[in-house]
């Protein structure tokens, strides 16, 4: 292995941890790795290496594709400025997949660190967190029930902390399902011990976006079973724990409770036009939708450009009095198909979908349980949250696809 792999290695571990620590550690990396990429391309004489293929056959074209399309949006933007911030905020859809072409795959034992660390790093800052919420408890209690949400220590945005938990235990339960003991004898059952744990981490923090992430993935890992295996008697298993685990949270766990009493009363607040909505988060996402959605109907095939939702969001809200009912309204759709449809049109919508489709089109077994698994996660956070229009996102969303591969390449050999 080449003295800039190695050095990939390391980075990608800081990247990883970042996920859950620490934005500005999240940027560095992401500038170094496509200068190893480029030590790297430079010591194979600028031969483009069989990883850069494997990428750029799948996940890495997809991101591209993504990239390219906020290229293309200049012609759609009336503002250049805000088009060049929007295009300069996706740089790790085009670094990202470019520099790891030239410097996977990594071995059997370091994709499993990769694993490891970021399923680990993840557990510690929840643990950390809800430490800190504790020795606060008085304090802090009354806005947890009444529907708030358990602050991450590390200043982590808690929806997009909440998605990446829910990925780490899903992750780690794969890793026990296969009886990865590579770093360890029995590790598969320090596997589980983390999944359970992550799992059970995710209901105390209630992030409505990364429980729906986390649901949607173990119901895709159970229809997985179904068409794999015929496993009638998981799925039936499955069905009791998709059941089970929320009703046990839901009497047990007063921040958990308390989010869903608070959704319900956002639901019925909205549905009455004349209830003020300005401090109900989710009432505030269905009527950005709503909002959203006029917008597509006046103009679902081309779009508007990206850099453009945000002052075309504003003028609806005007124009249908929104602010009668809601002083400060999202100016995001809070959901990227919203997003993309509105800023790309129908064809910005149609490539995403393919690009997210990319982990069970693209992989075999053993990791295409998995790959349905992100799917499942990630194509319902989406809902919810513009996954890709943050930093935080798009990386945990760019590396995961870029590794999945290798993790399947890797354990086949």
């Amino acid at each position: 292995m080449h003295i800039s792999q190695k050095a990939a290695f390391i980075v990608s571990i800081l990247l990883i941890t970042g996920l859950g620590t620490s934005p500005a550690l999240i940027s560095i990396c992401t500038v170094l790795i496509p200068i190893l990429a480029i030590w790297r391309a430079y010591t194979l004489g600028w031969r483009i290496p069989e990883a850069a293929r494997q990428i750029f056959t799948g996940p890495g074209m997809g991101m591209l594709v993504l990239w390219g399309l906020g290229v293309l949006s200049i012609f759609l933007s009336q503002d250049f400025p805000d088009w060049s911030v929007v295009l300069y905020r996706k740089l790790p859809l085009l670094l990202l997949p470019l520099g790891f072409a030239w410097l996977l795959p990594f071995s059997r034992k370091q994709m499993n660190w990769l694993a490891i660390t970021l399923v680990l790093s993840q557990a510690l800052v929840a643990v950390a967190s809800l430490t800190q919420h504790m020795l606060g408890f008085s304090y802090l209690h009354k806005p947890i029930v009444e529907g708030g949400h358990i602050p991450i220590i590390s200043g982590v945005s808690h929806i997009y902390f909440g998605v990446t938990l829910a990925f780490s235990s899903l992750l780690s339960g794969y890793m026990a399902w296969e009886k990865e003991n590579t770093l360890f004898p029995r590790m598969h059952r320090i596997w589980w011990i983390l999944a359970i744990l992550n799992a059970i981490l995710l209901h105390f923090f209630t992030s409505r976006t990364g429980l729906m992430a986390f649901y949607a993935g173990l119901s895709s890992i159970f229809i997985y079973a179904i068409i794999r295996f015929k496993a009638w008697k998981i799925a039936l298993l499955g069905l009791g724990v998709l059941v089970v685990i929320p009703s046990i949270a839901y009497f047990s766990v007063p921040s958990f409770r308390g989010r869903i009493h608070n959704t319900t009363n956002d639901w019925s607040r909205f549905q009455n036009s004349e209830e003020d909505i300005s401090y109900n988060s989710a009432a505030l996402r269905l009527l950005a939708w709503q909002t959203a959605w006029e917008l597509i109907v006046e103009n679902p095939v081309i779009g508007a450009g990206l850099s453009q939702v945000q002052p075309n969001m504003a003028a609806q809200y005007e124009e249908n009095g929104a602010m009668d009912r809601a002083r400060k309204p999202l100016h995001n759709p809070h959901n990227q198909y919203l997003t993309y449809w509105i800023g790309y049109g129908f064809p910005g919508l149609i490539a995403l979908f393919v690009v997210l489709l990319i982990p069970i089109i693209r992989s075999r077994p053993p990791t295409q349980m998995l790959g349905f698994a992100l799917f499942g996660a990630l194509s319902m956070a989406l809902m919810f949250e513009n996954i890709l229009e943050r930093q935080i996102g798009m990386t945990f969303f760019c590396v995961i696809y870029i590794w999945l591969p290798f993790w399947q390449h890797d354990r086949t050999q």
